[in-house]
């Protein structure tokens, strides 16, 4: 924290930010609530997930995807949203 020069707010709102886990549309619906911080600065990054969450909706697969936002290793790395997929059930 102090090494990225983070203040206390920023680094609290960032320690709730990644306990969100769930549907899709839900966890992107409270990220674009009114009065949200993210509204500022991430607001093309939002609006990009819409356009991904609304192609999973017209594909069908929506209900089994969970957006999980503490997926954030190697962070100095990545440049954008970062994608994991799992695959539960058969090996095949």
């Amino acid at each position: 924290v102090d090494e990225k020069g983070l203040s206390r707010e920023t680094t609290d709102m960032i320690g709730s930010l990644v306990k969100k886990r769930g549907h899709p549309q839900q966890i992107l619906a409270e990220l674009k609530k009114e009065g949200s911080p993210f509204l500022g600065n991430c607001s093309s990054v939002l609006d990009e997930l819409e356009i991904l969450f609304t192609a999973l909706e017209k594909s069908r697969c929506i209900n089994r995807v969970v957006f999980d936002l503490s997926l954030a290793r190697g962070l100095d790395y990545y440049t954008g949203v970062i994608y994991e997929a799992v695959f539960k059930g058969s090996t095949q």
